[in-house]
């Protein structure tokens, strides 16, 4: 049975993913991090909602790894999205190997 709500993977992630499509209300986050959440905007299923308030410029954290960087001030049970994240996923200075074509320089962000 597949449950409708969101879904965490690490206790630290900042966000999580919605299981199917999410209308404003309430609603559930499953995983890591089990909680009640009011939902302040429509999610679309397989995005990402804010589980607390963000100041601009924080880290994000899902998968228990900094995925990016607030554009702007983000309010927890919103979308986060392009509009106000930033990737950070993986910084990369254009260093492949030539042979294998394998990034060399691949720089995680972390905590």
């Amino acid at each position: 049975m597949i449950r409708k709500g969101f879904y965490a993977v690490d206790k630290g992630d900042d966000v999580a993913t919605a299981l199917g499509d999410m209308e404003n209300g309430s609603g559930d986050v499953f995983g890591a991090c089990s909680m009640k959440i009011e939902i302040k905007e429509t999610i679309g299923c397989g995005f990402k909602i804010a589980l607390r308030d963000i100041e601009k410029d924080e880290k994000i954290y899902k998968y228990g790894v900094c995925i990016g960087k607030a554009k702007t001030s983000i309010e927890k049970g919103t979308l986060v999205h392009s509009h106000n994240l930033a990737s950070l996923y993986d910084v990369r200075s254009g260093g492949f190997d030539t042979n294998t074509a394998v990034p060399k320089d691949i720089e995680y962000c972390l905590r």
